[in-house]
């Protein structure tokens, strides 16, 4: 597979609106079997699970179509899927002798889905926190959430800040109000993009980045948008 003129310097967002509610899809750059190559995937809610394989052919389709992709391949070199948990840190991790990290406690994005950054800090925090209950300390492994905080402008204040856009994004039914969500973000795309980067670790602000006195008008429609969305008024 071929990713446009210049794939290795090239960064591509995919937002779909009605086409996939949920989530998204993107490309990343992999290797497999020494060839280079890129990973497609799709995102999609639970219950609409059963529809991810005819999604993302569609999704592929429409990459050619595009020309934003040329496909070598008869076929996928492999395929496979996991589940992203996106409903937040769970509130206790640790009981006994056993610690939960990574995505078995939590540590992802509720919007973004970016669960990498947090895999590790948990790691490694726990690293040390299991060598300290090891030799005694029982109190060590409930200090987890607290460590894990210390990292960047406080990971779990992020994480509790994916949920709030994750709950916005949710009420979003319609093209309508994806459109209207794409035009602010369009007119503050640059900001957007930094805030998108490095939230984790500079705690910039979606909110800040778009609620400005000049967006008023575009807020507006883009909130009643979304209210109608509840009775599916088009």
């Amino acid at each position: 597979m071929n990713l446009g003129p210049d794939p290795e310097n090239t960064v591509y967002h995919f937002w779909f609106g009605e086409f996939s509610l949920g989530y998204g899809g993107w490309l990343s750059p992999t290797t497999y079997q020494g060839q280079k190559t890129f990973r497609v995937g799709l995102a999609k809610n639970m219950k609409h699970r059963g529809q991810a394989k005819e999604l993302t052919e569609k999704f592929v389709a429409r990459l050619e179509q595009e020309k934003i992709i040329t496909v070598k391949e008869p076929k996928p070199l492999y395929v496979f899927g996991s589940m992203i948990p996106i409903g937040g840190v769970i509130k206790r991790t640790s009981t006994a002798n056993c610690l939960l990290i990574g995505d078995a406690a939590g540590y992802c994005g509720a919007f973004a889905a970016d669960g990498i950054k947090g895999s590790v800090i948990s790691g490694k925090e726990s690293a040390k926190l299991i060598d300290r209950y090891l030799k005694g300390d029982k109190a060590a492994l409930l200090q987890i959430h607290q460590k894990v905080d210390q990292h960047g402008s406080g990971l779990l204040k992020y994480y509790q800040r994916q949920l709030r856009y994750r709950f916005i994004w949710d009420l979003m039914k319609s093209n309508r109000s994806f459109q209207w969500m794409f035009k602010i973000i369009a007119s503050e795309k640059e900001s957007f993009l930094s805030q998108f980067c490095d939230s984790k670790d500079r705690h910039r602000s979606l909110t800040r980045t778009v609620l400005k006195f000049r967006y008023i008008p575009k807020l507006i429609h883009y909130s009643l948008s979304i209210f109608l969305d509840r009775f599916r008024i088009r």
